[in-house]
């Protein structure tokens, strides 16, 4: 009788195994593919740097900025890679002669260090990502500074409670569901700032089409609406992640992560791959989105370097185009009048905030 009480409890632990080894697949797997989109992303941004003779400080940082943000995504990456090697070679393959009941503490143990490094370098990646977004607004608001007081404060506000939030099994006094709750402030600080870059763009193309009648938009127009519109697709994302990670006992889905001695029961298995694969997806997201508004910018230059008034490519005095400076700024063609002035309409929308705004990137 002790015997087959043995085999069954042997054979829900060798289940246990098992299906901690499929939720980690499923979210090496899902990782995989999109830190493979992020690789060659980087790759391209960072053959765009070396190729440039003529870099400035704002270029460097810009650069900087999307190779940290790949450091982490590489680190994420093969804190994943760790931990399913370790749980098949201390499972399966590596410790035969202990009995299978004491495997799954093993595990757990052997596991806790590269799952703590993946999991660190998760705030780094959602604080960068964040300053990013401010920051592509900050480039739009130089008329009226004093606006960006909101988001930045939202920016150090979710900075701060994300980190905590990271820290639940380190700081004892904080309540549950931390991190969502800095998870919330990211959301708001992105929308915010999208929402004044969106605010901005539409004042001058508002004035643009006042003032000539019709306007085709120009390349780097294009560019910043396409800025705009990954904008309201990220905070679309970001919030669809945060309901997902709201719908689910988030108590029995850390243990996916953090244990496999208490693998969640009392949620289907369905719902628990769905959070394996959104998580996955929400934080490759997260890796890529600075580093494509970065290289966006950064490799299309802007409006005002790019373009002269005409929409034809701005040159220097030697004939060659710029490459010393980097600027967010909207041009806005000055119509004169056969007396030599400028028309009070023209004058308008020159006044613009963020029309004649600029800043280095």
């Amino acid at each position: 009788m002790s015997s087959t009480n043995e085999e069954t409890s042997d054979s829900a632990l060798l289940a246990v195994l098992g299906q901690s080894l499929m939720f980690t697949t499923v979210q090496l797997v899902t990782s995989a593919i999109v830190y493979g989109i992020f690789v060659l992303l980087y790759f391209q941004e960072l053959s765009s740097y070396l190729k440039r003779k003529h870099r400035n400080w704002a270029q460097n940082i810009m650069f900087l900025t999307s190779t940290l943000t790949f450091i982490m995504a590489t680190i994420n990456e093969a804190s994943q890679i760790s931990d399913i090697g370790i749980l098949i070679h201390a499972a399966f393959i590596g410790y035969q002669d202990l009995p299978i009941a004491e495997r799954p503490p093993l595990v757990d143990n052997l596991v806790v260090a590269p799952l703590l490094l993946g999991d660190w370098s998760d705030p780094i990646q959602f604080i960068i990502t964040d300053g990013v977004v401010v920051w592509r607004a900050a480039g739009l608001m130089q008329r009226r500074k004093w606006l960006m007081v909101l988001p930045l404060f939202l920016l150090f506000a979710s900075a701060v409670i994300i980190t905590l939030g990271f820290s639940e099994g380190l700081v004892s006094f904080l309540p549950d569901n931390f991190a969502e709750a800095g998870f919330s402030l990211s959301i708001a600080t992105n929308v915010v700032a999208t929402g004044m870059f969106g605010y901005i763009f539409w004042i001058h193309r508002r004035d643009m089409v006042a003032g000539l009648g019709s306007h085709q938009p120009t390349q780097a127009e294009r560019i910043l609406a396409l800025l705009l519109e990954s904008g309201v697709i990220f905070c679309l994302v970001q919030v669809l992640y945060l309901i997902l990670q709201l719908s689910y006992s988030l108590t029995a889905l850390e243990v996916v992560f953090f244990t496999i001695r208490s693998l969640p029961t009392e949620i289907s298995t369905a719902c628990a791959y769905a959070q394996v694969i959104n998580g996955s997806l929400f934080y490759g997201i997260s890796a890529i989105y600075p580093t494509a508004v970065i290289s966006l910018v950064n490799n299309n230059r802007t409006l005002n370097e790019m373009y002269s008034m005409d929409g034809s490519p701005k040159q220097s005095n030697n004939g060659e185009k710029s490459h010393t400076t980097t600027l967010l700024q909207f041009a806005v063609p000055r119509s004169v009048t056969s007396a030599g002035t400028v028309p009070p309409q023209a004058e308008k929308m020159n006044e613009a905030d963020g029309v004649r705004g600029s800043t280095e990137c």
